[in-house]
């Protein structure tokens, strides 16, 4: 059998390089349409579906959620909740359980401060994970013992290449993390990021260094805050649910002998989630978008293929002769099948290989891409061996399912009927197969022009959203105060200086700062209004939440007081406790009406008096519905916690970027230990809320193009073969008295007609799965008028062109030698 294949392979390697020009196109249109969706699958493959770079326990592996009776939770636990949860079990299902916080850090390695992404971990974090270090060793057991008695650190693969030159003696040496002395004790291997695949993360440190990363901290005794995730690691041949239950028993009796805040004590089980280097909340979403765009890739595949079909049934006619006499020789009719089959397959085999090379290219240019969003991201889409083994699979499923019907439809006649000359009947049969094929074609390019001008149109609403403040000419630089041995009220004089010196440049028009940006969502908070409880979740599943700001917020924002006032200086620690809500809030909780000025509610055990009440804006997504939101004065916040990251915002009459300069330099001149900020816009920090529509108008155009190309082109083939089977008929028409024009609408005409029929499918195909779209769309209907009638004249124009241009080839017909050469 092996003999019989190889000899197939060799012949149908002759019959391709025979004819270089046919193999050359088909091989590129099915490297397009390869390509397409082997780009789309290996972005899938990097964010979700790879196993993580360096870990070698990830099936073994899952994180840990605490969860409500309903099911719902957060990933969120207090390190008080996770010492408990792993000292306090009698049999021990899990192997080991470990917990990480990101936490931005300032390293400065002998040259210069520089800001970089941390994370701090227990000390069984990296052998949890199966992590082996590339350089020198990671933590002990008694570095992550006494709180700030080993000052340790492990730095990224990335970081000691790019900012400590891949000093190789770099074990042992001294770098300052936040203003203290580090050792550096190990370099982790290349690639490895922590468990978000797409997180950069340039250094660990061991969770016993937080007094000295962040002085004053409580958090390693405080039971109230959630600020770790945990996993843990299953031991071979366990189950999951054992784990569950053991975890849930463990979560229950810590609520039931009072232990953390009421609102934990809500949490009363876990549930379990496998580690697939997506935060938990994302991973439904990311991986339902990604079918989304693997969908469109995979229609852009089908127009391939289907012009490939048309190629190979139009070879077959060319082949006709061949075919008649390896019959007449005795070749059965499967081996006939058999050997045409194998050469699709050695095509789509060399057409998937081009394929990966254009993914490759496609997915370096998508890391590139500006993404408009803070998260320190370091995507890695190259393809892997799974993206390969999967580009090999889809080439022999696409070549056996689109290359069977031309072999089959080659061997199908009989021997006399191969050897005779094609009938206008037989031409007329192979005709309309390549019509139905075109019609396909064209009702999948609609749905694909559809698909983009949905999300283009989302795009364009998404530009004009009110969001209830103004993004434009405002600066933004964010700064992380509690790394950096700043207590509130420390934090709060700097920030309150820096106010002064920023306002006295040129330009400026409004400086405040607050803990969070707009549209970052703010913090569910608990109230009390008259007496009666308000949980974070409302009884219309609303949640609550609030947002710490200084005065001069609402100014610099541009975003309207509409009734009452804003903060003043005036609103500190000594005075009143108030509140700025807004509209929903009002609306909400006082839903008979009147002033809500006066009006009071209790966070925890501090009365709030309301002062101002303003515009309803946007708080977490542009599609959200208007919910209820509070606003606290930031200085009355000292006596709570800590000085933790503030955004400092600056409303100028120009560019804001140009501001930057300006910026640095005055946080230089308070504090040169603190590293230089980064500073952008508000418009672009903002612009994040869209990525799903730019992306999606991004594929789905792109998409959408070169699907309508290799429509366009597998139209242009069907007329002018039509036209050159028909030259006998058009010279008899042209001689007996047709004009030009009647010959450019019979051709054009007869093109059309599957144009006709595809773009009815493409119709009822759009219809039935634009509503797929539908959370993406930001109020754009998925039957939009606009996008369905601009995308069928996009169709239409395109195929006319095709059409047109074989039609007035043959409307320049010499009636005289077409009829001589017949």
């Amino acid at each position: 059998m092996l003999q019989t294949l190889a000899r197939d392979l060799r012949f149908a390697g002759r019959m391709l390089r025979k004819t270089p020009v046919f193999t050359a196109i088909a091989v590129l249109v099915i490297a397009l349409g390869t390509g397409a969706v082997t780009t789309i699958f290996s972005v899938a493959n990097a964010v979700a579906l790879r196993p993580l770079p360096g870990v070698s326990n990830a099936d073994a592996v899952v994180e840990v959620h605490r969860a409500l009776p309903d099911g719902t939770g957060d990933n969120w636990v207090s390190y008080p909740l996770y010492r408990f949860l792993r000292d306090g079990a009698a049999t021990r299902p899990m192997a080991d359980l470990a917990a990480w916080s990101f936490m931005p850090l300032t390293i400065d390695a002998g040259e210069e401060s520089v800001a970089a992404q941390g994370a701090i971990v227990t000390g069984n974090y990296f052998g949890a994970l199966g992590v082996r270090p590339a350089l020198g060793r990671f933590f002990t057991p008694d570095e992550d013992g006494a709180p700030g008695a080993h000052p340790v650190v492990v730095i990224s693969h990335g970081f000691w290449t790019t900012r400590l030159g891949a000093d190789p003696r770099v074990i042992g040496r001294t770098v300052r993390v936040n203003g203290y002395a580090f050792t550096v004790v190990g370099v982790a291997p290349p690639r490895f990021g922590g468990v978000f695949a797409l997180m950069r993360t340039d250094a660990w440190v061991p969770m016993a260094a937080l007094p000295l990363l962040s002085p004053g901290n409580d958090l390693l005794t405080n039971p109230r805050p959630g600020w770790l995730q945990t996993f843990a690691l299953v031991r071979s041949g366990v189950d999951r649910s054992v784990v569950q239950r053991e975890l849930s028993r463990l979560v229950a009796q810590y609520a039931a002998e009072g232990n953390g805040p009421a609102d934990d004590r809500r949490y009363t089980t876990v549930r379990l989630a496998s580690l697939s280097g997506l935060p938990y909340d994302m991973h439904g979403r990311v991986l339902g978008f990604m079918a989304l765009l693997l969908g469109a890739s995979g229609l852009v595949l089908l127009i391939a293929s289907i012009n490939v079909a048309a190629m190979l049934l139009a070879r077959a006619v060319a082949r006709r002769r061949e075919t008649a006499v390896r019959l007449a020789l005795g070749a059965t009719r499967g081996r006939l099948v058999r050997q045409l089959l194998t050469e699709s397959l050695l095509l789509y085999v060399v057409g998937a290989a081009g394929g990966v090379l254009i993914a490759l290219y496609a997915t370096r240019l998508l890391a590139r891409l500006p993404l408009s969003v803070s998260l320190p991201l370091a995507p890695d889409f190259a393809p892997d061996a799974r993206v390969l083994a999967f580009a090999l699979v889809l080439s022999l499923v696409t070549g056996v399912a689109f290359g069977l019907a031309p072999a089959l439809q080659s061997a199908r006649v009989g021997v006399s009927g191969r050897l005779r000359d094609d009938t206008a009947g037989a031409g007329s049969r192979r005709s309309t197969v390549q019509s139905l094929l075109i019609a396909g074609q064209m009702s999948v390019s609609f749905l694909l022009l559809v698909a983009a001008g949905l999300f283009l149109r989302a795009l364009d609403r998404g530009r004009h959203v009110d969001l209830g403040f103004d993004t434009s000419n405002v600066a933004v630089a964010g700064f992380d105060l509690g790394m950096h041995e700043y207590d509130d009220a420390k934090g709060r004089l700097l920030l309150h200086a820096l106010k002064d010196r920023i306002a006295q440049s040129p330009r400026v028009v409004a400086v405040s700062y607050a803990r969070n940006l707009p549209l970052s969502g703010g913090n569910s908070v608990d109230l009390r209004i008259d007496g009666s409880p308000v949980p974070p979740a409302n009884a219309d599943g609303t949640p609550v939440r609030f947002e710490e700001v200084d005065a001069g917020y609402f100014e610099t924002l541009q975003m309207p007081i509409v009734e009452g006032r804003g903060f003043i200086a005036a609103d500190d620690e000594r005075a009143a406790r108030v509140a700025v809500v807004n509209q929903a809030f009002v609306r909400r909780f006082w839903p008979a009406g009147g002033s809500a000025i006066g009006r009071t509610f209790r966070r925890g055990s501090e009365a709030v008096t309301i002062v101002g009440v303003a515009r309803d804006a946007k708080y977490w997504s542009l599609g959200e519905e208007l919910r209820p939101f509070a606003y606290f004065a930031i200085g009355q916040a000292a006596a709570r916690r800590r000085a933790d990251h503030a955004e400092l915002l600056v409303r100028t009459s120009g560019d804001a970027a140009r501001l930057a300069p300006a910026i640095r330099a005055a946080v230089r001149e308070l504090d040169p230990a603190l590293p230089a900020p980064a500073v952008t816009t508000l418009s672009a920090e903002t612009s994040g809320v869209l990525l799903p529509q730019r992306v999606g108008a991004l594929v789905t155009a792109v998409m959408g193009a070169v699907g309508l190309l290799l429509a366009a082109v597998g139209l242009y083939g069907i007329v002018a073969y039509l036209v050159g089977q028909r030259a006998r008929e058009i010279g008899v028409r042209m001689a007996l008295g047709a004009g030009r024009r009647d010959v450019l609408r019979l051709v054009t005409g007869d093109g059309m007609r599957p144009v006709a029929v595809g773009l009815g499918i493409g119709l009822l195909l759009a219809v039935g799965t634009t509503r797929l779209l539908m959370s993406f769309l930001l109020g754009v209907s998925p039957l939009d008028v606009v996008t369905f009638a601009g995308g069928a004249a996009i169709l239409i124009a395109v195929a006319l062109a095709a059409s047109w241009l074989p039609a007035r080839r043959a409307a320049a017909t010499d009636p005289v030698r077409a009829l001589r050469a017949e």
